[in-house]
């Protein structure tokens, strides 16, 4: 929250997603490309995983929105 507060950012990269909305306010999803980028809850979503990943993900636990 201080970064925050001055007007700084961390870009991370993070492959975990079952950490993602517990670490992140935004999240950029990318697989040659940009698929989505934005606040959690706009972006990560089942449609969104599913244009990265195709159907081979598996969500155990946490929110996943549709």
């Amino acid at each position: 929250m201080i970064l925050k507060k001055r007007g700084k950012e961390i870009f991370i990269v993070h492959h975990d997603l079952s950490k993602v909305e517990r670490y992140f306010d935004e999240l950029v999803i990318l697989n040659k490309q940009l698929i989505a980028q934005g606040p959690i809850d706009e972006v990560f979503t089942k449609a969104n995983l599913q244009k990265a990943f195709g159907d081979a993900i598996f969500v155990e636990g946490g929110r996943l929105n549709d």
